[in-house]
């Protein structure tokens, strides 16, 4: 089905007008650092993402799942005293100041990006901004969404990236499991298959970040705590009946990147930013 949405008003906003700029104290991480000094700014500021530049020049952008990723390959402590450089993106995504929002959701949309770097056509090389998913979100959060169920919405969009994993399942596993599924998130269900939390990569850079010491003296950390003791436990639902609109609502009001969609405490689908973002570029 066509999905058509948004006002001209904000079709036309420009991405500048929405990001993070530098003159707004963007974070920025340097290629030469280590993963665990990128992991203390992330984990502790809770960012999904971290440009990496030199002498405000982009040299990269490294994110969760590059960190993810690191430690599903390297295990911890390993993948702390690895490189910046190694393990990010070194040919990051970037768009002018003057991309339309549409423009730059179509952009994230078809390559699967959760950010894009900002840069003026003057010097194409030096960082300007980032936009992210939620950047996006936000500015949509007052659409008029009403008439949109989350039950009109595609359903491979609403089960992509859905992967579950039983509570008592190990950390390292589950780790294992988002780098296998290209997943920033893992459901925690229970024996029955009950929902009972949601585990994040935010959560698992945030626990590196406060536990680091501990992460260092004991190699077998990851195998000690279990999905369930890490992640979230306080969770949001919704249900297909709902609208967009109050689902983008719950989303920004609270602050997170996903909604768990149940029918009879069966979990049937997930909401998330990307898959705004995916409706947005369909207009």
């Amino acid at each position: 089905m066509e999905l058509i949405i948004g006002g001209i008003l904000i079709t036309q906003k420009t991405i500048i007008e929405i990001a993070t700029t530098v003159d707004a104290g963007i974070v920025e991480g340097a290629p030469n650092r280590t993963l665990e000094s990128a992991i203390l700014i992330m984990g502790r500021k809770k960012f999904r993402r971290l440009p990496i530049t030199k002498l405000g020049k982009i040299r990269g952008i490294l994110t969760v799942t590059d960190i993810i990723r690191a430690i599903s390959e390297k295990g911890l402590p390993e993948a702390f005293d690895e490189t910046i450089s190694d393990w990010m993106t070194d040919t990051p995504r970037t768009i002018l100041s003057s991309t339309t929002v549409i423009e730059a959701s179509k952009i994230m949309s078809k390559e699967n990006f959760g950010s894009l770097l900002i840069v003026e056509p003057e010097d194409p090389e030096m960082l300007s901004g980032i936009v992210t998913e939620r950047d996006i979100l936000r500015l949509y959060r007052n659409d008029d969404w009403e008439n949109l169920k989350l039950s009109d919405i595609p359903k491979d969009l609403l089960t992509k990236g859905l992967v579950k994993v039983n509570y008592k399942e190990t950390l390292q596993n589950a780790i294992k499991l988002m780098y296998t599924h290209h997943t920033r998130r893992v459901l925690n269900v229970d024996d029955t298959g009950k929902l009972i939390g949601i585990l994040s990569a935010n959560d698992i850079t945030t626990l590196c970040s406060k536990e680091r010491e501990e992460i260092n003296e004991n190699p077998n950390f990851l195998k000690s705590l279990t999905t369930h003791f890490v992640g979230s436990k306080d969770i949001l639902t919704t249900t297909m009946d709902i609208s967009l609109k109050e689902a983008v609502e719950i989303m920004c009001e609270n602050n997170i990147g996903s909604l768990p969609i149940l029918e009879n405490n069966d979990i049937i689908g997930l909401i998330s930013e990307r898959t705004i973002v995916h409706i947005i570029a369909k207009q």
